[in-house]
């Protein structure tokens, strides 16, 4: 996908240059699958080409994830369709490295997996969304499973159930037999425990609503777990996206209603997150705390640092914690949640990735923990 010039640009900055002593060409060559990206803007030089040396690996396992919002720069399928590329702004304003772009573009998706694979995160989490019948908005998953190197970064689902879907077991079992039919089971989809690890957005509104028609959030997760099992899965294992404070009774109420982890997405404030992470240090642990950090806003231009900063902090409370899973969330990728995005900009260029890289390394040699 992707206008001519669009797709052309890309190709043209995504060209491996590779110095004499590698004993290869140093002539630009066209983007292929599996060839490392530039590490920042600065490498890409006035011919097109860039050096890359790759970062030493990190000693431990972590497994890094990042939010992904589909909805970013796209309008829904109903919508009038648009001419040229979506203006997919982040950072708070903030031009994507590669200038505005779809996000159903494969050319896109392909860049962004370079990326994020290259600075050690090992899977986005794209937001989906269920109609009643069938999946919208899921344009940039589609080109991600399209993407000719979908095999350097796996994908999961934070299913954004802030609507009045489903309206009925019928929907939500139509739902769960959708993604196992789908997705579930694809070697790129992301597992835990050996299961596909599946988040979602609010567990307060799915309760709520399965009340409606006379049935409980624990039920229908119970469902689906009952029918990813009858598709040969070993299960799912669910997460609860919340932004209330790691306690004793929190873990106990996302026990109850089945999930088996619980993370953040928005927490507001920059103390916050160290907060989150004291008081999961304190708790029982029955249920695992996948540790969120993002990039908050501020006026001092210290962003990066605040997030490395609380990207450190989520790797002490990990380490400090050896029986759950090393397991982080990070994002979003594409879309400010507080503060700016990871994906690289020209304002911010490679800042954040960076930040992720210095504190947890890069991925092939962090084996104990990762899923698979």
């Amino acid at each position: 996908g992707g206008s001519p010039p669009e797709r052309e640009r890309y190709r043209t900055r995504l060209c491996v240059s590779r110095t004499r002593n590698s004993g290869l060409s140093g002539e630009p060559s066209a983007y292929t699958p599996g060839a490392a990206p530039p590490k920042n803007a600065s490498q890409i030089s006035a011919n097109g080409s860039f050096q890359y040396t790759k970062r030493a690996s990190a000693a431990e396992e972590y497994g890094i994830g990042v939010y992904y919002f589909q909805d970013t720069g796209s309008k829904p399928p109903a919508a009038p369709a648009r001419k040229g590329p979506a203006p997919a702004v982040s950072n708070h304003g903030a031009e994507p490295l590669f200038g505005p772009y779809e996000q159903g573009d494969v050319w896109a998706a392909e860049s962004n997996i370079e990326w994020a694979s290259m600075y050690g995160i090992d899977f986005f989490a794209y937001d989906w969304r269920w109609d009643g019948k069938k999946p919208y908005l899921d344009h940039a998953l589609r080109s991600y499973l399209g993407a000719r190197n979908s095999n350097r970064l796996k994908f999961s689902l934070i299913w954004m159930n802030d609507s009045d879907m489903p309206k009925s077991i019928k929907e939500f079992d139509a739902m769960i037999d959708h993604m196992g039919n789908n997705l579930l089971g694809l070697d790129r989809f992301y597992k835990v425990e050996l299961k596909p690890l599946l988040f979602v957005h609010s567990p307060e509104i799915l309760d709520k609503g399965a009340k409606d028609f006379g049935s409980s959030g624990r039920e229908l997760i119970e469902r689906a777990q009952a029918r990813a099992k009858a598709r040969g899965l070993n299960g799912i294992y669910f997460v609860a996206v919340t932004n209330r404070r790691p306690s004793f009774a929190l873990e106990e109420e996302i026990i109850r209603q089945g999930y088996s982890a619980y993370t953040g997405l928005d927490y507001p404030v920059a103390d916050e997150y160290q907060g989150a992470y004291m008081a999961a240090s304190n708790s029982s642990g029955r249920a695992a705390y996948l540790a969120y950090a993002s990039p908050l806003a501020d006026a001092n231009g210290i962003a990066a640092e605040r997030f490395e900063g609380a990207l450190r902090g989520a790797k002490s409370l990990m380490d400090k914690r050896p029986g759950q899973r090393k397991t982080l969330m990070a994002g979003a990728w594409n879309r400010p949640v507080n503060g700016p995005s990871i994906e690289p900009t020209k304002s911010a260029d490679f800042k954040y990735l960076e930040a992720i890289d210095r504190v947890f390394g890069a991925p092939m040699a962090r084996r104990k923990g990762r899923g698979v």
